[in-house]
């Protein structure tokens, strides 16, 4: 007879299974998968919560038919498990693994710093709230005249954190800062620039003073402090302790760091201070000064006539009230 030939086909089968991606949003992606067989054909499908679909070439997919399936431009919805159906003219078909496709997004930050105000000698707290994968933080200040990175240690912690935090603040602290993050994906973000303003302790820089004023004349005490939304109540202890003053009568800036007394008399003769309150640290007490009211030159006692004899001596005699009193006597001779 003829000499014939036996072809023998193989059956399909898979050698090498494709393998779980894990991928920066943004980039590319490939499943790959090996077979043998005749005639091979493939067929990748994707599957979320719903049954297994077949994919299409188009838009950032590629490849849905091939041994490798490409994903361009990945992001959170191209999260899902994938497999291949690889036909052939022998044996049955044959399905892959279902491997998943895991994508991590790139950074990005979601709440920026605000700006902060706290008084001297507390605390400052700067937080960020980033997303990404294996996300550093590296907070800066411009302390210097230009960024540099901050580094734990003195009154400074959390400099490589999300949450940076200066003890005991003081002037030296108000400048601005931002945080750098990085992480596996993406390009490397910079917060906001975000400022520190430190108000100062309620302090006072100038005393009050003690104030000799002639009856009937004004008084004033006066004095200076430091602080932020300061207050004032000016005291006196006329009524035998301490008390607060009200704005009415000769008394006006009782509540401000001027306290005037009109039409001053003995009894405004007594001992004053001011008490100072503002935001920041404790409430501060002057100093207790006097008000010395002099009183107006008075004669008391009149002279009287005088009737003696030649020769001999007269005395003209006067009784008077003031403070650093003179007398100059005259006569009409």
């Amino acid at each position: 007879s003829n000499v014939v030939s036996l072809i023998v086909n193989l059956n399909t089968v898979i050698n090498v299974q494709p393998t779980d991606k894990v991928e920066c949003e943004g980039n590319t992606v490939e499943f790959t998968i090996t077979a043998d067989g005749t005639n091979v054909t493939y067929r990748w499908q994707s599957k979320g919560l719903g049954p297994w679909t077949n994919l299409s070439d188009g838009g950032d997919i590629s490849g849905s038919t091939s041994s490798t399936l490409t994903i361009l431009n990945v992001d959170a919805t191209d999260e899902l498990d994938y497999r291949c159906i690889v036909s052939g003219d022998c044996g049955p078909d044959q399905t892959s693994n279902t491997v998943s496709l895991t994508v991590n997004p790139a950074t990005a930050i979601t709440v920026q710093p605000t700006n902060q105000t706290a008084c001297a000698n507390t605390t400052a707290t700067f937080t960020i709230t980033a997303t990404g994968t294996n996300i550093t933080y590296q907070w800066q200040s411009d302390a210097g005249g230009s960024w540099a990175n901050l580094n734990n240690g003195g009154d400074i912690s959390g400099a490589t954190s999300s949450i940076l935090q200066i003890n005991n603040i003081d002037s030296n602290d108000a400048v601005n800062y931002r945080c750098i993050v990085s992480s596996d994906c993406g390009s490397d973000q910079t917060s906001n620039s975000v400022s520190l303003t430190v108000n100062p302790a309620t302090a006072i820089t100038t005393q009050p003073t003690n104030q000799a004023e002639c009856i009937g004349t004004t008084a004033t005490f006066t004095l200076s402090a430091v602080g932020t939304n300061l207050t004032y109540q000016w005291q006196s202890d006329a009524g035998g302790s301490w008390a607060n003053l009200s704005n009415g009568g000769d008394i006006s800036g009782a509540t401000s760091n001027t306290l005037q007394i009109d039409n001053i008399d003995s009894n405004d003769a007594a001992n004053y201070r001011c008490i100072v309150s503002g935001d920041c640290g404790v409430d501060q007490t002057s100093n207790s000064v006097s008000l010395t009211v002099n009183p107006a030159t008075a004669i008391t006692t009149q002279p009287t006539n005088q009737v003696d004899c030649e020769g001999s001596t007269i005395t003209f005699t006067l009784s008077a009230v003031g403070t650093n009193l003179t007398y100059q006597w005259q006569s009409d001779a």
